[in-house]
């Protein structure tokens, strides 16, 4: 009999130790549950009230935009006072670059010169027209004039200017240029080797400065003359631009 009591009462030790430990594990449980559950809750009332402020933010941002806008720009032009407003700043948008895509007019006769000799043009500018060539047989453009003179015939300068330049050259002979204001450069050949100044020389218009040749191999077997040429910035240009009208063919 003892031993049935005994053993009831280590059975009712054992139960409330088990009950003991499941009250506690809920505890634990409840508690930790609860600590989750408001963090998630705070996050998305976080979330909520950031969303909220940052309509406010950009509604408070676009107000003021507008009342500054209306500050500067003034009332608002009825539609078709906006439409020739926009119109009027177009056309002058597009005259402003037209104007500045057109190059500058310079003027061709700002700098005026002379025949470098006084005889008619034998052979005249062609720079595009194939002109027949004597010499070489065959038909090629010409980047200057011709002008007739008898071989030891006297050149002079076309206008004031610097000797650039003194050499041989393999098809136009003994050349010489002079340079002048603006980029405008004077080209003479099929001259005389030891009739020319030297590299640096200033030089008046009318200046004497070298004799008619035959040392041209380009142009042998052309009437004996003067081949003359203008250059700007580099490139051939047409004399009569500088020299005038009064340069004609019959002279």
């Amino acid at each position: 009999m003892r031993e049935t009591t005994k053993k009831e009462n280590i059975f009712a030790k054992k139960g409330f130790f088990i009950t003991l430990v499941g009250l506690v594990a809920v505890t634990v449980i409840a508690l930790v549950m609860n600590m989750i559950l408001p963090e998630e809750k705070q996050n998305k009332l976080d979330e909520g009230a950031w969303e909220d402020a940052l309509r406010q933010s950009v509604a408070e941002a676009d107000t003021t935009y507008q009342e500054n806008a209306v500050a500067v720009n003034g009332p608002a032009l009825p539609q078709d006072a906006g439409q020739e407003v926009e119109d009027s700043d177009a056309e002058e948008t597009i005259g402003n670059v037209q104007e500045q895509s057109t190059p500058p007019q310079s003027s061709s006769k700002s700098l005026l010169m002379e025949k470098p000799v006084p005889g008619s043009i034998t052979k005249d500018f062609s720079p595009e027209d194939l002109i027949y060539s004597d010499t070489m047989q065959d038909w090629r453009v010409h980047e200057g004039v011709d002008f007739a003179a008898e071989e030891k015939s006297e050149v002079k300068a076309v206008a004031d200017g610097t000797v650039e330049s003194v050499s041989q050259d393999g098809l136009f002979g003994a050349c010489l240029i002079i340079s002048h204001p603006d980029e405008v450069k004077t080209f003479y050949a099929n001259l005389e080797e030891d009739s020319m100044p030297t590299v640096g020389t200033q030089v008046k218009t009318g200046q004497v400065i070298g004799r008619v040749g035959k040392t041209a191999t380009v142009e042998i077997n052309d009437t004996p003359h003067l081949h003359f040429e203008v250059r700007k910035d580099g490139k051939p240009v047409n004399p009569h631009d500088f020299l005038g009208d009064s340069v004609t063919d019959d002279e």
